[in-house]
């Protein structure tokens, strides 16, 4: 902004800055302010209201804009200042970034007053006034939106500062740990990455689900990995049993709601369509949190049969064939080297095999696939969804050729002399 002499009011900066020929529009739109300054240091601001630019407008012939500054003049002449302008838009467009900065901070304080009554129930009494501090922090930054507000409006410059943007996450939030059940998304995710492996692959008329079992010590019994849903569709899952029971739970009351309306099953993708909108609310609250599991769903319907992920933070994907869960990298590999050929297999034993030998490559060098540690489900045309026994598990299994490759490296440097 050009510094002007004492007693003169410079016409220059109410120029627009693009097109120095034409000046802004005066009057309603506009606002004209008074800049008191000694050197670099701002002393004051004086806004004119708009009827006095409307008045002055009147005094000035043909609203010349110097005849009007000479009024300005008059007011401001023992005075070391200079004037600018701002725009109707202008303003709004600074209003409309404090109101959104308000909003974040105002959601951010409703999710930290939510946990510091979770730790009071709890006892948890530092942890309490942790977040009490944090609740006062965001409320002086509160106070100070308000106040960039007011001085907006009066049509001042916004002085929003950058510490006023704090990202939503910072507070509210678990802190990361080895509970993997924390409300947040990323935290959710990675639940699903800690858990055991599953493949999910679909044939030209067939679809199949693999799934690594686990247990928690040799007195427990191995989880259970796989869930029906209806006679034409199933699912998968990799990250918390618990949560997966209540998307089950989900899913087939949406299948049985739809077939007693409809009388007719229910599509696959319109099932996953529903299971993402489920788990996208979980993370819109802050007295919720995500689903710690994600879902690979088999099915069969009138267009053939799907595979399909759903993630925590309500993502859907569907897939020829898909691998997640701890480990799955490898199986990945696999599926991305062979899905090329799986449309045109026709035979459920092939396509079987090939969903245990990706499920295979997710296995530790000193573990092997059993009839215990392993479940294998098919759904597909003229064939219910159904979980193979344990005899039919054992022939797959003989037929897996499971031997480890040795491991290739360079021969060892001979040090004898």
């Amino acid at each position: 902004m050009p510094k002007v002499k004492s007693g003169t009011v410079s016409s220059q900066p109410l120029q627009p800055p693009q097109s120095s020929a034409v000046g802004p529009p005066v009057g309603r739109g506009m606002n004209i302010i008074i800049v008191e300054r000694v050197g670099n240091t701002e002393l004051a601001q004086l806004q004119l209201p708009e009827f006095c630019i409307d008045h002055m407008m009147m005094m000035s012939p043909e609203g010349n804009v110097d005849m009007m500054l000479k009024h300005i003049n008059s007011a401001i002449k023992p005075r070391v200042a200079t004037t600018m302008w701002i725009h109707s838009s202008t303003r709004q467009k600074a209003l409309d970034e404090i109101n959104e900065e308000y909003e974040l901070l105002r959601l951010a304080r409703k999710d930290i007053i939510y946990h510091y009554h979770w730790a009071l129930s709890r006892h948890e009494d530092r942890e309490a006034d942790v977040h009490e501090e944090q609740v006062l922090e965001i409320d002086k930054k509160l106070d100070q939106c308000r106040a960039h507000y007011r001085a907006v409006e009066r049509g001042e410059p916004s002085q929003l500062h950058e510490t006023l943007r704090l990202p939503v996450t910072v507070y509210g939030k678990g802190t990361p740990g080895d509970d993997l059940t924390a409300g947040d998304i990323e935290y959710a995710m990675e639940a699903v990455k800690q858990g055991t492996a599953v493949v999910a692959l679909r044939g030209k008329k067939h679809a199949v689900l693999c799934a690594f079992r686990r247990r928690q010590s040799e007195l427990a019994s191995y989880q259970q990995k796989i869930f029906r849903i209806d006679d034409h569709i199933g699912v998968a899952i990799s990250g918390l049993t618990a949560d997966a029971r209540v998307l089950c739970s989900f899913m087939r009351d949406e299948c049985l709601s739809h077939k007693f309306t409809y009388d007719t099953p229910m599509s696959v993708g319109r099932l996953v369509s529903k299971i993402g909108v489920e788990s996208q609310e979980k993370t819109q609250v802050a007295s919720k949190r995500p689903y710690g599991v994600g879902l690979l769903v088999a099915g069969y319907d009138e267009n053939g049969p799907h595979i399909y992920e759903t993630c925590p933070s309500g993502n859907i994907f569907e897939y020829y064939a898909m691998a997640i869960g701890g480990r799955s990298q490898s199986a990945r590999t696999y599926l991305e080297n062979n899905y090329e050929g799986f449309d045109n297999i026709e035979d459920q034993n092939e396509l079987l095999m090939h969903g245990l030998k990706a499920l295979a490559k997710t296995l530790q060098d000193d573990a092997t696939l059993t009839t215990e540690n392993c479940s294998i489900a098919i759904v597909g045309e003229e064939q219910p969804f159904k979980e193979l026994s344990t005899e039919e598990l054992q022939g797959l299994i003989s037929d897996l050729d499971q031997t480890k490759p040795e491991a290739t490296g360079a021969t060892p440097m001979d040090t004898s002399e």
